[in-house]
C-alpha cells in the first residue's frame, strides 16, 4: 500500500481537472473508496474535505487486495502491551500452524496469559478508533457523486474487466484525458472508445480525421486519436490553425515503416499505435502523450521489477556535445549530467525554442526534431562526440541519441544517448567481374 494524503489528491484534481485510479483507493479503515478505472473529480475532492478524510492508501502493483485490506484498520502491538478487552484483527497461530485465538476474539486474562507463553512477536489488534474511521469512510461514500442510473451511452456500454498488465511499471494515478477518436471504421472506433472509457478517460466519437480536427474548438481535447488514412492533411490543417496548442496526435497504422506514416509524422503527428492496439500499448501511449503536454500526477509509479542490480550511481558535471563533421555548433552543445553508466548517458538542459514545439514522441526521437539525424533509428546515423569529466581526466566517447523528452514542469529537456561499446569495422567492398 502506498500512503498519500487527501490534500495531495485535492491539489492534483484542482491542477489537472480529474484523475483516474488505476488500481484501488482505500480508506485507513479498510473500506474501498474507488476501484480501477474510477474518476476522482471536483465532486469527490469536495466530498473528501467535507468528510474530514486526511489519509488514503493506493494499492501497489501486483499487491493482493484481500491481504492489503486486512492490513488496514489494525495495529501491531507487543504482547506485553495488550490489555483485556482488546479485539484481535487476525488469527493467531503457533509456528507449526495451530490456531491459538481466532480473529474477532476479545482478549481476557486467560488468553493474555496464553499469548505471553506462546512465541508471538506482535499481536494484530483492531484499531481503537475503527468505528469512527468507518463512519468517516461511509460519510464520504454517501457524499461522492453517485453512479449513473439506468442505461448508459453506447460509448460506455463496456465496463472495465480484470486485466493483468505486462509492463514493468504501473502508474497508480493518471490524469483523466479528453480524447477525440476520429476513425472511419465503426468496429475499430467502438473498440477504442470502449477501451478508453473503461480506463476512466473521456472519449468522444467522430467518423473521420477531418471531422475531429474541425471540431477541435468545440471539444477542446487533450489527444486526437485518428486513422492514418487522411491523417497528413488533417494534421497539417490542425497545426496551422490559430489558437491550437497543448494537443497531442496519435494515429492508428498497420505498417510502422510505411511512407504514409513518415509523412504524417513530418506533418505534426506525435506518435502511432498499432491497429488494433492492446490495452497496455493504448494506456502507455495515452500516458506518454499527457506527459508531453505536462499533465503528470506527482507520484512515483509502482515497479513490477527493478532492472538495476545496484543503487543508481551519483553523476554530476557538465557534458559537451559536438559533431566533428558539422562546421557550426549544435543546437544544444552542453548539458548537465543526470545519469552516467558504462553503456550510456542522460543529460538535461534548458528547453530550447524549437521550430516545431510539437516534435516529440512517447519513445524515441521525432523526425522533425533537430537531433533526429543523430538518432539510432535513422538509416544513415550521424554520430555525436560526447565529452565529460572522468576519474582520470576528460573522457570523449562516440554516442547516438535514443530518446528525447521535454520536462515541461521545470522547463527542461532530457536526452538519452548510448555509447558505441564495440569499435566499428571498416566497410568491406568487393568487386565481381563477369566474363561473357
Amino acid at each position: 500500500m502506498k500512503e498519500i494524503t487527501a490534500e495531495f489528491v485535492r491539489t492534483e484534481v484542482n491542477r489537472l481537472g480529474a484523475v483516474v485510479v488505476e488500481t484501488g483507493l482505500f480508506h485507513p479503515s479498510g473500506l474501498k473508496l474507488h476501484g480501477a478505472g474510477d474518476t476522482i473529480g471536483l465532486t469527490e475532492s469536495r466530498a473528501l474535505h467535507e468528510a474530514n478524510v486526511t489519509k488514503l492508501f493506493l494499492l501497489e502493483f501486483g499487491e493482493d487486495e484481500r491481504n492489503a485490506r486486512k492490513s488496514l484498520g489494525m495495529t501491531m502491538v507487543l504482547p506485553a502491551r495488550v490489555k483485556p478487552g482488546d479485539e484481535l484483527a487476525d488469527d493467531l497461530r503457533t509456528p507449526s500452524g495451530e490456531l491459538l485465538v481466532a480473529a474477532g476474539t476479545k482478549l481476557d486474562e486467560s488468553r493474555l496469559q496464553l499469548l505471553q507463553k506462546a512465541s508471538i512477536l506482535a499481536v494484530p489488534l483492531r484499531h481503537p478508533n475503527l468505528p469512527a474511521m468507518t463512519k468517516e469512510a461511509q460519510d464520504y461514500l454517501a457524499k461522492k457523486s453517485p453512479a449513473t442510473a439506468g442505461m448508459r451511452e453506447t460509448a460506455t456500454r463496456i465496463t472495465r474487466i480484470m486485466h493483468i498488465p505486462t509492463v514493468p511499471a504501473c502508474y497508480l494515478l493518471v490524469p483523466r484525458a479528453r480524447v477525440v477518436v476520429g476513425i472511419a471504421d465503426d468496429l475499430l472506433r467502438t473498440l477504442l472508445v470502449n477501451a478508453l472509457t473503461s480506463e476512466g478517460h473521456e472519449a468522444i466519437e467522430r467518423k473521420s480525421a477531418g471531422a475531429a480536427v474541425e471540431d477541435y474548438f468545440e471539444e477542446r481535447p487533450h489527444i486526437l486519436l485518428i486513422d492514418l488514412e487522411g491523417a497528413p492533411a488533417a494534421v497539417k490543417r490542425l497545426r496551422s490553425m490559430d489558437g491550437v496548442k497543448n494537443v497531442a496526435v496519435l494515429v492508428c497504422a498497420e505498417d510502422p515503416k510505411s511512407a504514409q506514416l513518415t509523412n504524417a509524422l513530418h506533418e505534426g503527428v506525435n506518435d502511432w499505435i498499432p491497429r488494433p492496439p492492446s490495452r497496455d500499448i493504448l494506456n502507455e501511449k495515452i500516458k506518454g502523450c499527457q506527459d508531453l503536454l505536462g499533465r503528470k500526477v506527482q507520484i512515483p509509479p509502482s515497479l513490477r521489477t527493478e532492472r538495476r542490480k545496484g543503487p543508481r550511481p551519483a553523476a554530476k558535471g557538465e557534458c559537451d556535445l559536438k559533431d566533428p563533421e558539422l562546421g557550426k555548433p549544435l543546437p544544444v552543445f552542453v548539458g548537465e549530467i543526470v545519469d552516467l553508466t558504462e553503456s550510456g548517458i542522460k543529460i538535461a538542459y534548458n528547453l530550447p525554442k524549437w521550430p516545431c514545439p510539437w516534435a516529440y514522441t512517447v519513445h524515441g526521437v521525432h523526425p522533425r526534431h533537430p537531433f533526429h539525424a543523430y538518432a539510432s533509428s535513422n538509416p544513415m546515423p550521424r554520430e555525436l562526440r560526447v565529452s565529460f569529466p572522468g576519474p582520470r581526466g576528460p573522457v570523449e566517447k562516440t554516442a547516438r541519441v535514443v530518446h528525447i523528452s521535454p520536462q515541461l514542469l521545470n522547463n527542461t529537456e532530457v536526452m538519452g544517448l548510448t555509447f558505441e561499446l564495440m569499435p566499428q569495422m571498416p566497410p568491406q567492398r568487393s568487386t565481381t567481374v563477369r566474363k561473357f
